[in-house]
């Protein structure tokens, strides 16, 4: 267990220059117990470490608003850093600081070190010197307490950075700063920013306590701003190896080739950093001691002054290729693609420096061509071939031999199919070849076009040429010859008759020619088997037939037409005409023979169709519509006979009761029967009987009681001709209600002025008396009147009834108002309601009445509308009552009248 001893803080020294150039930091991160402390009160996360930098010596570098550019990567920068307000969290299990270090090979150096009390630097760690399971580069550690441990009792400042306990008074609340120096080069610059890290570890990980720091990922991360280099090596570098055969042995050397972009010469060296210089300049000759081959050999190319060592940025280049043992040569070769055509190659590539000249010897050679490689010998035939060369260094060499086989002749083995009938187009040819290069493709004229398939089908006889293609266009042509057989033909024999019962008669033919053994078949009235082998047909029927022979081949040749006759003992008769009722069937009952087995019904003169049930049975059974004749055809084998029967029918009768029709009311309608579709004669019925005049009499009247109402009578019509027929049909009376006829209300006229009359209720008017009016028959006529005067109308309607109305037209001087003195509005319906009567009066435009108080207790403009004797609801008292009225008459002009009224209850 860690022994906790007692010991000093130790102070902080800060470094700062004065004339340095300060550069942007991107980012800063930490992690672990770099960014776990809380500090203050109320107790907060502490602030991120602070970094700040600043660039104190440049060769190829500039700072531009912030930004370190990177001008070459052959020149190197130094970087002042200022790492402070780094804390350190003891919690949660008292794991002290023992040291911070960068990665391993960073990249950088480390100079110019300022550390607070009791820290030291060193150079690299592993183990327990940095934290066990990590290894680091140059680093800080402290080495600041006096105390022993359990590695010992070392002094301080022993610069042994593992036997030290780490300071157990530095926590959050003691910030600590380092200040150092790091140099890089400028080739390190590759991007926007340059990326630095620093590792932390606890004494607990230093390999003597036993409270290791579990995660160990204490870390601070920062970057700097930066613009990347620019690429110098703007041309490729490559290399080429060059046999020298002018000396012996052999020397081998290599070409090398590239360039710079910053305008510098290249310069040469055997090793990436240090080394010697080996050359300048490209292209550049590297030339191995002792005629070595300088295959593999790794050389830097630098396009940094000679001088720039340290960061000299070289690019390495490996020289590629082999080194032969001496000049040779690689072939290719294409052998002739067709048998007998000279159309193979051979490509010859010497391994050293052209331009050729190749001899190829061999069939129809030599072949002498010269220029760079490939030589490519063409229109070569089939056999074996060598060859020499010599480069343009005077290096030969030769090779061989080159073997070029033909593909094998196209051979075109053929199956023939020849025309299977005389004269038809139906022969085969079918060629299977061998040789050649497969698949293959076959032409019928001459080449033109080519078919993927090797049977040409729907040949006729005689000489067909063809030509076979293989895959590689070589062609073969081969010339077929195919033939006709015999031709076939077909003789009729001879027939013998067939009964009625049709089913006996014979035929038979014979065949020659074509290609035996044949077969026969028969087409007719009657199709079978019989003679299939034969020739001779049995079992027919009567008709005419033909039979075709066919032979071995499936080649076909008809006979003639042969008849097969019939004799005929049939007889048919469907017995006498009938009569039958409508709506009734009837069943047919033939006679004739008993093997008679087909029967068909047919309609005939008129008749409906459809009215046979069953017209393919003996007993077939008519319901027909009307008087109808039957035809029937009935059949014995070949053997066939007509009749006919005609069936009456008895009509069923139609009965019509008439039109609906409309009388007026009080009197009497005409009931008008009949009946249609007779075959005898009728008796009639009607109902209801009552007020019925004669109802058994076709034509009759009825009074039916009562109007504005519809009758219905029925008339039964029956048959008297025995099928027993009972129909009937249906006639609406209307009875007309009485005339509305009207006169209008009583009313009044000015003398001497025409009055229009008003009337209503039907079609037709009659006015009288006549004299005074304009018109006695229009609706609405005028009348002219020097007196009272009373109209009566007489009013017809659609049906022909007639209603009467009368209205009274009192007659007054005017235009003017005649208004009564007086009125008793006590509801016993006389002189109840105060109004004036206007004469010669248009519009009335006011009528008022004032009480004595001088209040308005009525107003009105509406015609013959008065007062009643009412105020508000109430009943108003006796007394004088004042009046007043303006009217405007038939000219336009107005009329004003004044009074008083006395209202008496």
């Amino acid at each position: 267990m860690r022994r906790l001893l007692t010991g000093t803080v130790f102070g902080l020294f800060l470094f700062s220059c004065a004339k340095s150039q300060t550069i942007n930091i991107t980012s800063i991160t930490a992690a672990g117990r770099f960014n776990s402390c809380i500090i203050g009160s109320p107790p907060l996360p502490a602030p991120l470490p602070a970094v700040t930098a600043t660039l104190v010596a440049s060769t190829g570098t500039s700072l531009v608003n912030g930004t370190l550019v990177c001008n070459d990567p052959c020149g190197i920068s130094t970087l002042r850093i200022v790492l402070s307000d780094v804390r350190w969290d003891q919690d949660p299990d008292d794991n002290w600081i023992h040291g911070i270090f960068f990665p391993t090979n960073p990249g950088f150096s480390v100079s110019g070190i300022v550390l607070p009390a009791g820290w030291n630097s060193f150079a690299s760690c592993t183990g327990a010197s940095c934290s066990l399971g990590q290894s680091g580069g140059q680093g800080f550690y402290f080495d600041g307490t006096f105390e022993s441990s359990c590695c010992g009792a070392p002094p301080t400042g022993d610069g042994i950075p593992n036997n030290n306990w780490g300071d157990r008074f530095i926590n959050c609340n003691t910030p600590l700063s380092f200040q150092f120096d790091m140099t890089f080069c400028n080739s390190a610059i590759t991007g926007s920013q340059l990326s630095f890290q620093l590792s932390g570890t606890a004494d607990g990980n230093t390999g003597c306590y036993d409270i290791p720091d579990a995660s160990r990922n204490n870390r601070i991360n920062f970057s700097i701003s930066t613009t990347s280099c620019p690429d110098i090596y703007t041309v490729p570098f490559t290399s080429t190896i060059i046999t020298d055969c002018s000396v012996t042995p052999i020397n081998y050397y290599a070409q090398m080739n590239g360039g710079c972009g910053n305008g510098t010469t290249v310069t040469w060296w055997d090793a990436p950093f240090g080394g010697n210089q080996i050359g300048t300049g490209v292209p550049f000759t590297y030339d191995p001691a002792g005629n070595a081959c300088p295959a593999g050999t790794v050389l830097y190319a630098s396009c940094c002054p000679v001088g720039a060592t340290n960061c000299a940025n070289r690019q390495a280049v490996t020289i590629t290729g082999t080194c032969p043992p001496g000049p040779n040569a690689t072939h290719t070769k294409t052998d002739p693609p067709c048998f007998g055509i000279n159309g193979g190659t051979i490509s010859v590539t010497p391994n050293t420096g052209g331009p050729f000249t190749i001899t190829l010897t061999g069939p129809g050679g030599p072949y002498i061509l010269t220029g760079p490689a490939p030589v490519i010998f063409t229109g070569l035939a089939a056999g074996t071939y060598n060859y020499s060369f010599t480069d343009a260094g005077g290096c030969s060499g030769s090779g061989g031999p080159v073997v070029l086989v033909a593909n094998p002749e196209i051979f075109t083995p053929v199956v023939i199919t020849n025309p299977r009938c005389n004269g038809a187009a139906n022969g085969t040819v079918t060629f299977n070849p061998i040789g050649g290069i497969a698949p293959y493709q076959y032409s019928d004229n001459g080449g033109t076009t080519y078919q993927a398939g090797n049977t040409f089908s729907g040949l006729a006889a005689g000489l067909h040429s063809f030509t076979i293609r293989d895959n590689l266009n070589c062609t073969s042509d081969t010339t077929v010859n195919l033939t006709d057989p015999s031709i076939l033909t077909s003789t009729l024999a001879g027939t013998t008759p067939a009964g009625c019962s049709n089913n006996d008669g014979t035929a038979s033919a014979t065949a020659t020619g074509g290609t035996a053994p044949y077969t026969f078949s028969i087409t007719g009235p009657t199709l079978n088997s019989t003679g299939n082998a034969t020739g001779v047909f049995t079992g027919l029927a009567n008709g005419p037939y033909i039979i075709t022979a066919t032979d071995a081949n499936g080649c076909t040749a008809p006979t003639g037409t042969g008849t097969v006759g019939l004799t005929d003992n049939m007889f048919l008769t469907l017995g006498p005409d009938v009569t039958i009722c409508a709506e009734q069937a009837i069943t047919f009952d033939p006679q004739t023979n008993p093997e008679t087995n087909i029967f068909t019904w047919t309609p005939i003169n008129g008749t409906i169709a459809g009215t046979i049930a069953n017209p393919a049975i003996k007993n077939a059974v008519a319901t027909p519509k009307d008087t109808a004749t039957y035809r029937l055809h009935a059949q014995w084998g070949g053997c066939e006979r007509w009749d006919t029967i005609v069936v009456n029918l008895l009509h069923k009768p139609i009965p019509d009761a008439g039109k609906d029709t409309a009388i007026c009311n009080l009197t009497y309608a005409i009931l008008r029967g009949n009946s249609s579709n007779l075959s005898g004669p009728v008796n009639y019925a009607w109902s209801p009987a009552p007020n019925v005049e004669f109802p058994t009499q076709a034509v009759t009247r009825v009074y039916p009681p009562g109007n504005n109402r519809i009758y219905t009578y029925t008339l039964t019509v029956k048959d008297d001709y025995g099928c027993n027929f009972t129909v009937t049909d249906q006639v609406d009376v209307t009875v007309q209600p009485p005339v509305p006829a009207y006169a209008g209300n009583d009313t009044t006229a000015v003398l001497g002025i025409p009055h229009q009359l008003f009337s209503s209720g039907g079609r037709d008017y009659l006015w009288s008396p006549s004299a005074v009016l304009n018109s006695s028959t229009m609706q609405n006529p005028l009348a002219t009147l020097m007196n009272d005067q009373k109209f009566v109308v007489r009013v017809t309607d659609v049906a022909g009834c007639i209603g009467y109305d009368s209205v009274f037209v009192k007659a007054y001087a005017g235009p003017a108002y005649y208004i009564p003195n007086a009125f008793t509005p006590n509801g016993d319906g006389l002189n109840d309601v105060f109004r004036p009567v206007p004469a010669g009066i248009v519009i009335t435009e006011w009528f008022r009445i004032f009480n004595r108080l001088g209040e308005t207790v009525f107003e009105n403009n509406e015609y013959m509308k008065g007062w009643d004797g009412t105020f508000r609801g109430q009943k108003q008292p006796t007394g004088a009552y004042v009046w007043i009225i303006r009217g405007v008459d038939r000219n336009g002009k107005k009329v004003d009248m004044r009074g008083s009224v006395m209202l008496v209850h």
